[in-house]
């Protein structure tokens, strides 16, 4: 039995035994009810529609027939719907102009159908660019520029203006780049956003720092006890440094009288050693350190010893032994 509609059927099942005389006779019903789904003739995705950026969108899929149908929702990339599986689900439409369409397929237990339909964000019109934020740099950099326009609709030109010097990769597009000349200055960048006979403009400045530099002095040649003043520095970079000497060798025990003072005393533990002092600065605007290194030579006193006293007898040779020590190491007798 295969019936084509939906409908309530009573069905009887007799049982005759023609065994005995008289037959026997046994009867029974059942009443069953036959559910006929139909196949899906179609299912509308809703009227195309054009919506402004930000505005909640409701989408209506409508299948025919429509008993027992399940609901699949597809969307653009950029879009996020409340529940794609429902029959009416909702986003937020995008901030950028352009045609999104969204595609629905109706399924039931005997086929599917789809259908789409299209939602439309118009033009935006411009009303406003952002150069970026202005920054700091070092020379030789490669710098990135980023002309952000509002509302960010799609169709604007650029047109980026730079300070005599500096060439830009193409100043015709939103994100330019250029190498941070080798002096240090502001440099300002103009950039002009168009779209549909309006244009705006801004600007950003760039500010170029040459590399942080340190100098820890000229190497020192001193004889021992005197007064050992070191003159370290830092140079470029923000300007505002913090400073730190260190003994890289011999470790002794030698110390300054302020290592965090780029011109402090040096108090050696010992003469007669060459020392390797280390500067460090860090520039408290990037926190970027750099070193240099001095040598300290200390001289011992010069002293001298004509060896020990002698006893002999007359008509020996007598050699003498004498010996020069500390100084520079170069002695005559």
């Amino acid at each position: 039995y295969n019936p084509g509609t939906t409908q309530t059927v009573t069905f009887t099942l007799k049982v005759t035994d023609d065994s005995v005389s008289p037959a026997l006779v046994a009867s029974a019903q059942e009443q069953i009810t036959f559910t006929v789904t139909p196949p899906l003739t179609s299912v509308n995705a809703g009227a195309d529609k054009t919506v402004q950026p930000g505005d909640r969108v409701s989408l209506n899929a409508v299948a025919t027939p429509a008993q027992g149908v399940s609901y699949q929702w597809l969307a653009p990339a950029g879009i996020t719907l409340t529940d794609g599986t429902t029959a009416n689900p909702t986003f937020i439409a995008p901030g950028t102009e352009g045609d999104y369409i969204l595609t629905v397929t109706a399924s039931n237990t005997q086929n599917s159908v789809t259908d789409r339909v299209t939602i439309t964000v118009p033009p935006q019109k411009l009303t406003a660019v952002d150069a970026g934020d202005s920054k700091t740099v070092q020379a030789g950099d490669r710098v990135s520029l980023h002309a952000t326009p509002s509302p960010k609709p799609i169709g604007v030109t650029y047109l980026w203006q730079a300070p005599a010097g500096i060439t830009l990769t193409d100043g015709t597009t939103a994100n330019p780049t250029f190498t941070a000349p080798g002096t240090e200055g502001d440099y300002t960048f103009t950039v002009t956003a168009s779209k549909l006979g309006d244009s705006f403009t801004d600007t950003v400045t760039i500010s170029v720092q040459q590399p942080l530099s340190t100098n820890a002095g000229p190497d020192l040649t001193v004889n021992e006890g005197d007064t050992i003043f070191l003159s370290g520095a830092g140079a470029h970079g923000s300007g505002t440094y913090t400073y730190q000497w260190l003994v890289l060798s011999p470790a002794d025990g030698s110390s300054f009288s302020n290592p965090a003072d780029p011109n402090p005393e040096f108090i050696p533990a010992q003469a007669g050693v060459t020392y390797v002092l280390q500067l460090e600065v860090t520039d408290s605007g990037t926190n970027v350190t750099v070193t240099d290194s001095v040598n300290v030579d200390i001289i011992a006193d010069l002293t001298l010893d004509a060896g020990a006293d002698q006893i002999v007898t007359e008509g020996d040779w007598i050699f003498l032994n004498g010996q020069g020590a500390g100084g520079t190491g170069a002695y005559t007798y």
